[in-house]
């Protein structure tokens, strides 16, 4: 009788699912495309990883050769001779030097305003068409 017992509740536990063929092949569908969405994603992801190797290597030739630049560039000035500005040359540039800064100053402070007024254009142009 005990045997009977235990029979009884293994069948209880166990629960089939009957799939229909179209249910069965959707669902065979939706496994194979995921799968190979991921062995995209892995596609994608060693190609990155390519880059990002190759991208480190370009960045360290750059430098190098930066480097490279920096001593020659050192390496010429003990070269060459050091020359003399006279006083009277020294000032005329050092007016050329103020006047090229108040032009980049004044260029800065046109392109705000330009860009600002175009802003407050299109904003007009937006109420216009609302109401």
């Amino acid at each position: 009788m005990a045997k009977k017992k235990k029979s009884k509740k293994k069948q209880e536990e166990l629960i089939h699912i009957r799939l229909d063929y179209l249910e069965a092949r959707k669902g065979k569908t939706e496994l194979l495309s995921s799968q190979m969405n991921l062995l995209k994603i892995i596609q994608i992801i060693n190609k990155y990883k390519e880059l990002r190797m190759q991208e480190l290597e370009n960045k360290k030739n750059i430098q190098l050769k930066l480097k490279q630049t920096n001593n020659n560039i050192k390496k010429l000035q003990k070269l060459l001779p050091k020359y003399k500005i006279p006083k009277i040359l020294e000032s005329v540039m050092e007016k050329e030097e103020n006047k090229v800064l108040e032009d980049k100053k004044e260029i800065k402070i046109e392109s705000k305003n330009t860009l600002e007024s175009q802003v407050k254009e299109i904003q007009e142009k937006l109420k216009s068409l609302q109401e």
